[in-house]
């Protein structure tokens, strides 16, 4: 890991000055920047260097290397959102970490846990470092005790 992180949103944006006569700043701003601000952020919470809105994700073609993550509560942002991890050096073993923690996802998201803890524990012996799989685990630990109606979202990172 490198230490830098990137989040990336798609949409419109505004450009321009913002501030007061004496202190302003030339930049961009509106809920587009605002998301990708969050965005970047939870990639240190989920142990991932690059992570991206599902809306951009879908601006990409089948060359890039990309994981669904599911849906994340950012600060400030009223909606969920569901992210993608953008793997820029994808080895050998990326496609089957990919669709296992695609389908250990998918089942969270229908609230099948004891399926989804089989898959990750499997991945968890394959790929130790993979924080994402760890996280799930642990999200999956953590709501045990919850009905379907209070899980909404799976990752929830509502601090910066």
């Amino acid at each position: 890991k490198t230490g830098v992180s990137i989040g990336i949103n798609s949409g419109p944006a505004q450009v321009g000055n913002i501030g007061s006569r004496r202190k302003f700043k030339y930049g961009a701003f509106g809920t587009t920047v605002n998301v990708a601000s969050r965005v970047q952020g939870a990639t240190k919470r989920l142990g991932v260097s690059q992570l991206l809105t599902e809306s951009s994700a879908a601006r990409l073609n089948d060359e890039f290397a990309l994981r669904r993550l599911g849906a994340a509560s950012l600060v400030n942002i009223p909606l969920p959102v569901q992210l993608v991890e953008l793997n820029l050096a994808p080895d050998a073993h990326w496609p089957r970490l990919k669709s296992h923690f695609e389908q250990a996802l998918a089942c969270v998201e229908k609230s099948r846990f004891a399926e989804a803890q089989v898959l990750l524990n499997e991945l968890a012996v394959n790929f130790p470092q993979d924080t994402p799989t760890r996280k799930l685990q642990q999200w999956i630990e953590q709501s045990a005790s919850l009905t379907p109606a209070e899980l909404g979202v799976v990752w929830n990172l509502d601090t910066k």
